[in-house]
């Protein structure tokens, strides 16, 4: 067992619980938890599949008696079942840095943070280029959709009088060698004629 990771995510499960007034397992009953449900530190956390640290009926402190290993989705179901997700959200809800001493110390904790001054948010930030890099609508399922929802429908008439119409006129105009703020402007009725083109 990864005993730092371990202790990171027992840590986790500490700050929870002292957020939300809750006694919480001591590291080494944390670590009896993880090897009773036979699972690894790795495999803790909010994802689906993952596993959560969860109260038989969602009400009191985490002691050893009191809470065990289920996976998110059983733990949501619990939570459902058992009224807690409710509470929880009435408890959080109207929450702000002036009513709530932990909501200000996150504000305060977060405010001026950037790639320049957090290791973490340039992390985060290459991941995030790195993964976007290359993408485009030929390529990509979401920059394809998102091109598709934004693309305007036009239809113009060329010079020798043939009407043309579709829904992108970036592409269009990059066909026909013209540009798409002149024929943005045809469009809008500011142009009468563009090139020869009109409106169709």
């Amino acid at each position: 067992m990864d005993i730092e990771l371990a202790r990171k995510k027992w840590r986790g499960h500490v700050d929870g619980a002292k957020s939300r007034g809750l006694g919480y397992l001591t590291f080494q009953q944390y670590i009896l938890k993880l090897a009773e449900a036979g699972i690894e530190p790795s495999m803790v956390g909010l994802r689906r599949g993952m596993y959560n640290l969860a109260r038989f009926t969602d009400r009191g402190d985490y002691t050893p008696s009191s809470c065990r290993f289920i996976t998110v989705e059983e733990n949501q179901a619990e939570q459902a079942k058992n009224g807690g997700l409710a509470a929880k959200i009435a408890k959080l809800r109207g929450r702000t840095k002036e009513s709530h001493k932990s909501v200000a110390s996150q504000a305060e904790k977060l405010r001026g943070r950037t790639k320049f001054s957090h290791p973490g948010i340039a992390v985060a930030t290459q991941k995030t280029a790195a993964k976007l890099k290359g993408r485009t609508k030929e390529n990509d399922a979401g920059r394809r959709a998102a091109a598709d929802k934004t693309a305007i429908e036009f239809a113009f008439i060329d010079p020798l009088g043939i009407r043309h119409t579709g829904r992108n006129m970036t592409e269009f105009a990059q066909r026909n060698g013209l540009t798409s703020s002149g024929l943005a402007r045809l469009r809008s009725g500011y142009l009468k004629t563009y090139h020869g083109w009109t409106l169709g």
